[in-house]
């Protein structure tokens, strides 16, 4: 399985990402691997795919994932995060990150989708919101 091929699942009920192995079927109904009769529930199971690229330090970004992002960063003591998604941008759909401005979120790389060389994970939209809040507040 190559790494765009590998997602991660977020379950709610638990506020945390599922640790036993989840499987997709060809009608992406998701199940645990070892109860294969019982889909998980899609409203409180979060399919969040990879993108299969990895940030500046070798790690796999995956949809949802919060970014330091270097390019947008002016000052090191001010670190600008990027949450990734599959958006639709000026050149078609595509992995992208996303800023807000105070209005909603727009993309971010219109043409040349993820720059992954300029990010770092530094959590995700579950476990980090905050680090995402800090900026919508202006902090």
């Amino acid at each position: 399985m190559g790494d765009r091929d590998k997602f991660r699942v977020w379950c709610e009920n638990k506020n945390e990402y599922e640790t036993h192995e989840v499987v997709a079927d060809q009608n992406g109904r998701l199940y645990h691997h070892a109860r294969m009769s019982q889909p998980l529930r899609k409203d409180t199971h979060i399919r969040e795919n990879c993108t299969g690229l990895k940030d500046k330090n070798g790690k796999l970004i995956y949809d949802g994932d919060i970014c330091k992002n270097e390019l947008l960063t002016v000052d090191e003591d001010d670190p600008v995060f990027s949450r990734i998604a599959y958006a639709l941008a000026y050149s078609g759909w595509l992995w992208c990150t996303m800023r807000s401005d105070g209005d909603g979120e727009e993309p971010t790389d219109f043409y040349r989708g993820v720059q992954a060389e300029y990010l770092e994970v530094v959590g995700n939209i579950h476990e980090n919101p905050e680090l995402l809040a800090e900026k919508e507040a202006g902090g």
